[in-house]
């Protein structure tokens, strides 16, 4: 059986070559998020949460209504930090209305994120390299190094 990602008769091979001896790949890139990042949960908010969080108006208007000033240029009358970034806007209004200014809430959202984002890396190096040691040191790294991470 080949496990190379090219289509053969048709079927990507992707999911196989991910899935065959992955599981302790997966657990150890799962462990290291959470070891590393799983702790923030228990922080408070900090520094520019405050202003983007805790206190932005704009994260208890309706979302019909921050989406329009978003779309139209309205966002500083409507009194919305970030408004460059509507994506974020709208992730930060969901986990206002699931938790409140509970901190807990929204740190555990971001691990969870970067959890997933992790995953994928490692799933992306596993078949692009097709070395899965490779792969996992590639996949740890990049779940250890803060660059690309709000810590």
């Amino acid at each position: 059986m080949d496990d190379n990602p090219i289509p053969v008769n048709g079927k990507w091979r992707i999911l196989r070559l991910v899935r065959r001896r992955s599981g302790w790949a997966l657990a150890a890139v799962v462990a290291t998020v959470l070891t590393l990042y799983g702790p923030v949960v228990r922080y408070g908010f900090v520094y520019d949460d405050h202003w983007t969080i805790a206190g932005n108006p704009g994260l208890v208007a309706p979302l019909s209504r921050v989406l329009h000033a978003l779309l139209f240029g309205d966002a500083a009358r409507l009194g919305l930090a970030d408004k460059t970034r509507p994506t974020m806007v709208v992730s930060m209004w969901i986990d206002r209305r699931l938790f409140g200014l509970a901190p807990a809430g929204f740190h555990a959202h971001s691990v969870l994120l970067y959890l997933l984002v992790a995953v994928v890396a490692w799933m992306s190096l596993r078949v692009l390299l097709d070395r899965p040691r490779a792969a996992l040191f590639g996949a740890l790294f990049f779940a250890a190094a803060p660059i690309h991470a709000e810590v």
